[in-house]
C-alpha cells in the first residue's frame, strides 16, 4: 500500500479542524454523503417497485372483487326466484292437501251413510221376513 505524504496528514488535521470550527464538509464526509445518496436511491427503486407491484395487485383485486359483486348479486336473484317458486309449490302443496283432506272427509262421511243405508236396508229385510213368516 502507498505510503500516505505527512503533508497530506496536515491537510486532513487541518480540514477537521475547520470543519469542527465552522462545520466546512471534508471529502470523508463528501464520500459519505455519496454512499448514502447512493443506497437511498437503490431503496428508492426498490420502493417504486414495490408500489408498483402492490398497486397491480389493488386493480387484480378490485377486478376480482367486482366480478365476485356481479356473481354474488346473479346468485341471489337466482336463490331469490328459487325461494319464490318454492313458497309458491308449498303453497300449492298446502291447498291440494287441504283439498285431499275435505275430499277424505266428504268420502268418509258417503261411505259412513252408506254402511248405514246398508244396515237399514238389512234391518228392513229382517223385519220383512219376520212379517213374512208372521203371515
Amino acid at each position: 500500500m502507498p505510503r500516505l505524504d505527512r503533508r497530506r496528514g496536515f491537510v486532513i488535521l487541518g480540514g477537521t479542524i475547520l470543519k469542527t470550527l465552522f462545520g466546512t464538509v471534508t471529502l470523508t464526509d463528501v464520500h459519505k454523503l455519496h454512499n448514502v445518496y447512493t443506497e437511498l436511491k437503490s431503496r428508492n427503486s426498490d420502493i417504486v417497485h414495490s408500489l408498483a407491484n402492490q398497486l397491480t395487485y389493488v386493480k387484480k383485486l378490485d377486478s376480482l372483487s367486482a366480478g365476485n359483486t356481479d356473481v354474488i348479486a346473479n346468485l341471489s336473484s337466482i336463490v331469490k326466484e328459487n325461494l319464490m317458486n318454492s313458497h309458491d309449490q308449498f303453497r300449492q302443496v298446502t291447498r291440494d292437501l287441504m283439498w285431499f283432506n275435505v275430499t277424505v272427509y266428504a268420502q268418509r262421511e258417503i261411505y259412513m251413510t252408506i254402511r248405514r243405508f246398508e244396515f237399514i236396508l238389512l234391518g228392513l229385510g229382517q223385519k220383512l221376513d219376520d212379517l213374512m213368516a208372521t203371515i
